[in-house]
């Protein structure tokens, strides 16, 4: 890949789709080293950007994509997201902020100011909603992510740890009942 000398940052199209896909699963990859509970990057890239796609759109939010001519350099996904319902220990003006769960660019194209403009056209998104803060989601053991986001003056907000159970096993996925069609009248005996 080339080195991006210039780009541009704009809204995600369809004919980005599979490249959003190829990035989605990347990312996944690159998450799974780090965490052992990441799916595999190719079983679940198309889903998971139906869902990011769906969510962006129903909670005011953006998928951007950086490009330069036909080439996909990286992509940004994020949205609106509000405190719970009663959630009385956040001031109520910044209950409501900005988030961005993804963001992605090609190992060729990094440290080149790609992953800045997606977050600073996220930002504007963001501001122009009126809302007074933006939040950014990471794995814990990714540090250079977290170099990143704090030398862009990103600080820790919320810090949630986890730990494996032991003995626990994973229950199977609840099944949904079968469905029953209307019962027929006068059929069979009582």
């Amino acid at each position: 890949m080339k080195i991006p000398t210039r780009f541009m940052v704009r809204d995600a199209q369809p004919a980005d789709r599979p490249k959003l896909v190829a990035f989605v699963a990347a990312l996944q990859d690159l998450e799974r080293t780090l965490h052992a509970g990441r799916a595999e990057g190719r079983r679940i890239a198309a889903a998971h950007l139906f869902h990011l796609e769906q969510a962006a759109r129903e909670r005011h939010g953006r998928m951007l994509v950086a490009a330069r001519g036909d080439e996909r350099l990286g992509f940004l996904v994020g949205w609106v997201e509000e405190e719970a319902r009663g959630s009385h220990h956040v001031r109520p003006a910044e209950r409501r902020y900005g988030v961005v769960t993804d963001l992605y660019v090609e190992p060729g194209a990094r440290a080149r100011g790609i992953a800045v403009a997606l977050l600073e056209e996220a930002a504007r998104h963001f501001a122009a909603l009126g809302l007074t803060r933006l939040r950014v989601r990471t794995l814990a053991a990714n540090q250079a992510a977290l170099r990143f986001y704090r030398a862009l003056g990103y600080a820790p907000y919320e810090l949630t740890l986890e730990r494996e159970l032991p003995h626990a096993r994973p229950r199977p996925a609840a099944r949904k009942p079968a469905r029953r069609g209307p019962r027929a009248r006068g059929r069979g005996s009582r």
